[in-house]
């Protein structure tokens, strides 16, 4: 019996010994599983604020790629009215290139008002006047040719200026759609690498969780080999509070015994009338005491 009990008390310390080992793994267990699932939750608030970032620079790209069009259409449309100018001087100067170069109309004027004045002025013979007069109607039909090769001339460097300007405004336009376009390239690279990070934050998400379960289903098992263990620690207690229950039943049985015996020894001296000490009175009072009880 004594080897069963200390069986019994070995296999109590033991499991006393395993449910604290056993606490320590769930403490640790817990602080994983936890750790897991606010690295689940950072990295869940993480993704938002990254794709709230990523749709922001879709959208820029989106405008940019809007003003870029316009940019564009105005000038392509710059262009084709500078290529409608040019068309414009080529003919005029076709038309200038025809006929000779004269006299500029400012001198041929001169020339006419002199031949007017000398006619207004001079005694001249008949036939002398009808000829500066036919020479002012040639000298007439030769200012207004002048006038006209002036004027395709202003209207040429008019052109020219004009052309020169329309030019400019089309490489202003070009400028910004190029200014434009390497905006809408950086927003576009940044977008492509957000999502790239977006991707990798969610396979690392999945990961997370993953392994939340992984130590939540562990959480729960040490959780229950606790309860098992515990069950079984009380059982084994109440196994030794039995044996020792019933130890102190034996030894006060024995105890009992004892003094019976000893009392209906004294009780046989006095039957003989022997000499009574106080140690067999102790002991024949014991005895009554056990009858009272």
């Amino acid at each position: 019996m004594p080897d069963e009990t200390n069986r019994i008390n070995e296999k109590f310390r033991e499991l006393q010994k395993e449910i604290v080992g056993l606490r320590k793994k769930l403490e640790d267990t817990n602080n994983e599983k936890e750790n897991w699932f606010k690295r689940k939750e950072d990295l869940k608030k993480e993704i938002a604020n990254s794709i709230k970032e990523a749709k922001k620079l879709r959208d820029d790209k989106e405008k940019i790629n809007a003003e870029v069009k316009t940019c564009k259409e105005k000038r392509d449309k710059q262009n084709s009215i500078t290529r409608e100018m040019i068309s414009s001087v080529k003919d005029l100067r076709a038309k200038e290139n025809t006929g000779e170069k004269g006299r500029s109309a400012d001198l041929i004027k001169n020339e006419i008002e002199k031949i007017q004045v000398r006619i207004e002025t001079e005694a001249l013979k008949f036939q002398e006047e009808k000829r500066l007069m036919k020479m002012i109607g040639r000298l007439k039909q030769e200012y207004e040719r002048a006038k006209s090769e002036a004027s395709i001339s202003g209207e040429m460097k008019n052109l020219d200026k004009d052309i020169k300007d329309s030019k400019e405004e089309a490489e202003k336009m070009h400028s910004k759609v190029q200014e434009l376009a390497g905006e809408g390239k950086k927003k576009h690279d940044a977008y492509l690498e957000l999502s790239k990070k977006i991707k990798l934050m969610n396979n690392e998400q999945e990961k997370a969780f993953d392994n939340f379960l992984k130590f939540k289903d562990e959480f729960n098992k040490v959780s229950n080999e606790i309860d098992n263990k515990l069950d079984e620690l009380r059982k084994t207690k109440d196994l030794l509070d039995h044996i020792k229950s019933k130890g102190k039943e034996k030894t006060e049985e024995a105890k009992k015994m004892i003094l019976t015996k000893k009392a209906e020894d004294v009780e046989e001296k006095l039957k003989k009338g022997w000499k009574i000490t106080t140690e067999d009175l102790i002991k024949f009072q014991g005895r009554i005491e056990k009858e009272i009880k």
